[in-house]
């Protein structure tokens, strides 16, 4: 019996020691899925954030844009209601609607003041 006491320590013993290493491989596989898998999240998130800044500027790039031809248009037909010396209603509510535009992408300044010069004039 003390022998088969010896044994059954012994298998108790290794299959202890198996398990103990079986545990420790699977913890390292698991920690090192875990490495891997961060590492891939930081460069996703990396990216997204690239693409968010090259988003941003490009809707900042289309903003001034439009800006800049809103600006264009309203100086322009400002100017050609002031040489006829009146505007029409169409001219008066198109003129309007652009003015609005304009302020609302974040325009001011010299327009504002031909945009104020244009409403005084008749409208025919």
């Amino acid at each position: 019996m003390e022998t088969t006491a010896i044994i059954a320590q012994g298998v108790f013993a290794l299959i202890g020691a198996v398990g103990s290493g079986v545990i420790a491989y699977v913890g390292y596989r698991i920690q090192k899925r875990e490495k891997i898998r961060d590492e891939e999240l930081k460069r996703l998130e990396e990216r997204e954030e690239q693409q968010e800044q090259e988003f941003q500027a490009m809707i900042g790039a289309l903003n001034d844009g439009m800006q800049a031809i809103l600006r264009d248009l309203i100086y322009k037909a400002c100017k050609d209601c002031e040489a006829s010396g009146h505007a029409t209603i169409y001219e008066a509510q198109h003129l309007e609607n652009m003015y609005k535009a304009y302020h609302a992408l974040g325009g001011n300044g010299a327009i504002t003041q031909i945009y104020d010069n244009f409403k005084d004039l008749p409208i025919r």
